[in-house]
């Protein structure tokens, strides 16, 4: 196992108490005429008791009742009203663990004194940490009581593997920089998209920490960060090493556009690369289609050799180019499995690279993007021009209020946002050759991206062949403010 810790919430993943909590906080409210759903409580499970009552209290309009009131209510009607039992494998689970040295924490937002009524004192010495409500200043989603057990453990966050239930939980986990398995315990799945994984069962949870699946991209995200960013140098030393050569056109069935020598290189030398990393991989590329190098794959990569081939074929090492590569921890994935992402510029050999969960850098460097939140003269954004031109009178109600531009790399353009150099980009027909590396670039630089009726990219079907409506920003404001200009 590549983890060194496990962190694990409470509520929801070790114990079975989301009803009888629920139903404490019904009862506190309903003293105040106030009758709450679950759903008001199992979306902000996780949350600061005191945080949760005003939460509450401000959906249903309740006034003048103090929140720590409705807190101590819940807190004595649940000592009088609780059935506790663990979900299932979870006894095994734990000890299995400890067995194996893996440091554990448990990490939740309620009260020491409620862990210490609810769980015996021999369980909660199987962990090495236990961080509750009474810890922190500020509660999920806020990262403070992951890092406090991080700090506590002494490990990195890239060591950690949190198991949490709820949406807020699970927005800490990935704030504090760990891996996140969701478990669908009390919340429909679509709730818990933030995910890196989402699991149906406990069951599942102790099959996918001990039965074999330590090759599945779960435990191995380091090592292909590392294939990715090796891979992005061998496309750019094939260029060098072809040199003027590379540039010249080829032409048979396969090319949709244009295609080159250095198109061509590139594809081989990497299908060669991946094959002797023996990554468990379909491979996905425009120039040599879809290959699968290993049985069982795990993982689909996606890579266009040279995004921006005319620039490259006519530019004198002037214009950008790029090479993309995305690492998908499925094979029939949608935009939210991309776990890797690598874009290299062959002009000036910058490199991004983003990891899912753990942020989005340029040549090592984390990056920002620019903030810019409205359109303006000074607003940098690019339009794809020659995939773009059927839809020119949409696009038209873009020229006025920004300053547009296209450098002819879609790739570029996306890592580009991601790092600062641009603030929006708008395609009708995006590739998705580009489009999974950009997603991941942007999402994990904290932008925006939708399509053009401004829906979300996360839970739709990846489709190597496919192309996409984007809408992409550096702000969730700035991105709708392009919807609203494009009619989205």
């Amino acid at each position: 196992m590549k983890f060194k810790a496990i962190l694990f919430d409470f509520d929801g993943v070790i114990a079975d108490t989301m009803e009888d909590n629920f139903l404490a906080w019904k009862k506190a409210f309903q003293n105040y005429g106030v009758k709450i759903k679950k759903e008001d409580y199992f979306i902000l499970e996780g949350m600061k008791l005191v945080k949760l009552a005003e939460t509450i209290s401000e959906k249903y309009g309740l006034r003048n009742v103090p929140p720590l009131s409705l807190v101590h209510l819940k807190n004595t009607n649940y000592k009088e009203n609780y059935s506790f039992k663990f979900y299932p494998k979870i006894p095994e689970l734990i000890s299995e663990l400890k067995n194996k040295n893996i440091k554990l924490s448990l990490v939740t937002a309620s009260p020491r004194e409620k862990l210490n009524l609810t769980l015996s004192k021999e369980f909660l010495e199987n962990f090495n940490e236990v961080i509750t409500g009474d810890d922190t200043a500020n509660g999920k989603p806020e990262p403070d009581p992951y890092l406090m057990a991080m700090k506590k453990l002494e490990v990195k966050p890239s060591e950690c593997l949190v198991v949490e239930n709820a949406p807020l939980g699970i927005t800490a986990a990935k704030k504090a920089g760990a891996y996140c398995i969701a478990i669908a315990t009390t919340l429909d799945k679509k709730y818990l998209y933030e995910a890196d994984k989402i699991l149906g069962s406990h069951e599942e949870l102790y099959e996918e920490i001990f039965e074999g699946k330590e090759d599945n991209g779960f435990f191995e995200v380091e090592s292909l960060a590392e294939i990715c960013k090796e891979a992005l140098q061998i496309a750019h030393k094939a260029l060098e090493d072809i040199g003027n050569e590379g540039r010249i056109e080829v032409f048979d069935e396969s090319v949709t556009d244009i295609s080159t020598k250095g198109d061509r290189r590139i594809s081989s030398e990497l299908i060669k690369f991946f094959k002797k990393k023996e990554v468990p991989a379909i491979l996905c590329s425009e120039e040599s289609g879809r290959i699968k190098i290993t049985e069982n794959p795990k993982y689909l990569i996606a890579f266009d050799d040279i995004d921006g081939t005319d620039n490259y074929y006519r530019g004198n090492n002037l214009l950008p180019h790029c090479s993309v590569i995305t690492i998908f921890d499925s094979t029939e994935p949608i935009f939210k499995n991309a776990l890797i992402a690598g874009v290299i510029e062959h002009v000036s050999k910058k490199t991004w690279v983003a990891i899912r969960g753990r942020g989005c850098f340029l040549n090592g460097v984390k990056t920002n993007h620019s903030e810019k939140k409205v359109l303006n003269r000074r607003t940098l954004i690019l339009i794809d021009h020659y995939a773009n031109s059927s839809s020119i009178s949409q696009l038209n109600l873009i020229y006025p209020v920004s300053w547009v531009k296209d450098f002819g790399s879609s790739a570029f353009h996306l890592a580009g946002i991601s790092s600062g150099l641009f603030d929006g980009y708008v395609s009708r027909y995006q590739k998705a050759h580009e489009l999974g590396a950009g997603y991941l670039l942007v999402k994990e630089s904290g932008g925006f991206l939708a399509d053009w009726t401004g829906v979300s990219l996360d839970m739709k079907k990846y489709d190597f062949n496919a192309v996409y409506d984007v809408i992409v920003a550096s702000t969730s404001e700035l991105g709708e403010e392009l919807l609203s200009k494009l009619g989205g």
